[in-house]
């Protein structure tokens, strides 16, 4: 009960979490060795004793202090310097966790779980690296990187957001796992598949995947709504969800593919006219959207007939908001976060190439991934 009530998204336990691992990153708390009473920092950040704990919690769950009755919290890195084994799962900035999305949140401390679970389980810590103070993947701290060097294991996740700066921990000579969504700038990364563990999440098969079940369910005329697609054979989520259709023995037509940008109202009106168009009977939406009102389907809000199949291409924030959520494929971001583990802490590293793929999740079991 009290893991799930962790997993829920507080403002003033991740402000404090990320107050206190920089504090304790830049050695604030070095001369004590362990972080001030508790009833002192509660009244330090303004908070109640329940928050300050949830936020404790989770930087004994990151590895940053052991707390017991007897001693109170101890610093991690004041017990043991040296020695001890870490994998460092990079982040952009030390306040990370409050920028993101719903979806962002749930997908990265997914992994980092993983990562953390795995990493315990052999006596090793999993501990956070932010490298960018301000969030800009264009302006990296390359002060972070110090502590790394041969010894040390590095999981980088969504990994092309931090190309800027791949030279310079392939310079330490680190053991690295890198996952990245599968893109049309993949050359980037792909140049390290000899040095580091790559693990690419394959977008093409996700929107074969999405087409086929859709029309496993008996729609005749698929359409996809989505960002940034170009309507070319190059563009990855084109001909995934192309030869997911034909596949399916339907057939395709580019003008089934709706490019959008914007917020998610905007959707609304092309939708509309697109239905009326084409007549689709099965649609596939995939954007970040974070309007919906409550209380009604996802066909009413976008003023479509209730009769039409929608499939998610992803675990979106707003499907959990919705009366009647829909299905959706997802990666298992945990098991990534351990089989990451397991290629760093493996006795012989190997570097090269693994590719995952999305599941299908129905409605309602969106925590059993």
């Amino acid at each position: 009960m009290e893991k799930a009530k962790r997993q829920r998204h507080s403002p003033k336990r991740d402000h404090i979490f990320a107050v206190l691992r920089e504090r304790i990153i830049s050695g604030h708390y070095a001369a004590s060795g362990r972080l001030p009473p508790e009833p002192l920092l509660s009244k330090d950040f303004g908070v109640a004793r329940e928050t300050l704990r949830d936020a404790l919690a989770l930087l004994d769950d990151a590895g940053f202090i052991s707390r017991s009755p007897r001693s109170g919290t101890l610093l991690k890195a004041a017990e043991k310097q040296g020695g001890e084994r870490k994998i460092h799962f990079l982040l952009p900035c030390p306040d990370y966790m409050l920028k993101l999305g719903e979806s962002s949140l749930h997908s990265t401390l997914a992994q980092f779980s993983g990562l953390l679970k795995e990493a315990r389980c052999n006596d090793y810590q999993a501990v956070m690296l932010p490298v960018s103070s301000s969030n800009n993947p264009e302006e990296m701290d390359l002060g972070q990187l110090q502590p790394l060097n041969s010894e040390s294991m590095v999981y980088i996740f969504s990994a092309l957001w931090y190309s800027k700066i791949f030279h310079h921990i392939e310079k330490r000579r680190c053991r690295v796992v890198a996952a990245f969504g599968q893109s049309r700038n993949d050359e980037a990364i792909l140049k390290y598949v000899n040095e580091w563990h790559l693990i690419c999440f394959d977008i093409e098969k996700r929107f074969f995947q999405v087409a086929q079940e859709l029309a496993s369910r008996g729609c005749r005329n698929i359409a996809v709504a989505t960002q940034y697609v170009i309507a070319d054979d190059i563009d990855l989520t084109y001909r995934g969800f192309k030869a997911g259709v034909l596949s399916a023995g339907l057939e395709f037509s580019p003008l089934n593919v709706l490019n959008f940008s914007g917020e998610f109202p905007n959707i609304q009106k092309p939708l509309r006219k697109l239905w009326e168009r084409i007549g689709f009977d099965g649609l596939v939406i995939s954007a970040p959207f974070d309007v919906l009102p409550q209380g009604v389907s996802l066909q009413n809000f976008l003023g479509l007939p209730e009769t039409i199949e929608i499939l998610l291409s992803e675990d979106l924030a707003f499907n959990e908001k919705m009366s009647q959520p829909l299905g959706f494929f997802s990666l298992d971001h945990e098991a990534m976060g351990r089989q990451a583990a397991r290629l760093l802490m493996a006795d012989e590293f190997c570097p090269g190439l693994s590719r995952v793929y999305t599941k299908y999740v129905p409605p309602g079991r969106r925590n059993m991934q």
